[in-house]
């Protein structure tokens, strides 16, 4: 979306800079990156796309209001859940994913027996699937009170109700866009679920490397309720490790070092 304001910006002598957030950036960055006179990546990888003499990593500008730190006991609040449980946030990002929604409904009596659940499934999804979530309640109804009790669903989060959700969660299961940043910074036990049609398939590159710091990838081929319980089950028991590694990721900083460079 960006390449005609950026291709008429050299023609009127204003400064290009490019950021692109994936492994494998985009034919449109690849060619701008000739005339930027910056270019700034989230990943080591895709250096190699771009005359390293003006490349820097920098990472993934972030949402500070979506990191705030808030009690965990607060945090639980919020969403009218308590530590009885562990938590696990699940989120198809901004618009919600119907794969992930899917598997979450068809495997929802065994996740609020051992897990409480905030589920965030995007805004067009949030009318169909709070049907078919009364419909259950109303078929299994010797565990609707749990159901109830153990998952809340919403459309859409503002950026404080994701850092409430990073706050209290134990486990977060997400896509693997940029917002992995994100989730390296919040130091979580990460399951990431790639789109499958993205381009450049880039999700599944940026799940990739996402995972040699320890966060767990499931494909959308293989995303099934047994599975996705199976993962959170291990992304729970090794939560101090895998914590460990994922903050390993972060660049909280990688906004002030981009603004320090066009600054200067």
């Amino acid at each position: 979306g960006g390449f005609l304001p950026a291709f008429a910006g050299k023609f009127l002598f204003i400064p290009l800079y490019i950021h692109d957030s994936d492994v494998m950036p985009g034919a449109a960055n690849r060619w701008l990156g000739k005339f930027a006179r910056r270019v700034f990546v989230n990943f080591q990888s895709a250096v190699q796309y771009f005359k390293a003499n003006k490349t820097e990593v920098t990472g993934e500008p972030l949402r500070r209001a979506a990191l705030q730190k808030y009690d965990k006991a607060q945090a639980l609040a919020s969403f009218g859940l308590d530590a009885s449980l562990p938590t696990v946030f699940i989120t198809g990002a901004g618009q919600g994913a119907q794969i992930i929604n899917d598997t979450i409904t068809a495997g929802l009596l065994e996740l609020v027996k051992q897990y409480q659940i905030i589920h965030q499934c995007g805004p067009k999804h949030f009318e169909e699937l709070s049907k078919q979530i009364e419909q259950i309640m109303k078929e299994e109804s010797a565990v609707a009170d749990v159901i109830k009790r153990n998952y809340k669903l919403h459309a859409v989060f503002t950026a404080e109700q994701m850092a409430l959700a990073y706050s209290c969660c134990d486990v977060v299961v997400s896509r693997s866009g940029s917002g992995i940043f994100e989730l390296a910074v919040v130091g979580k036990p990460a399951i990431v679920i790639p789109l499958a049609s993205a381009a450049n398939n880039h999700q599944m590159l940026n799940a990739q490397e996402f995972a040699k710091f320890g966060a767990i990838v499931i494909t959308e081929y293989n995303l099934k309720p047994h599975l996705l319980i199976y993962e959170i089950d291990q992304a729970y028991q090794r939560r101090d490790e895998l914590s460990q590694k994922i903050i390993q990721f972060a660049r909280p900083d990688a906004a002030a070092q981009i603004a320090r460079q066009l600054l200067s």
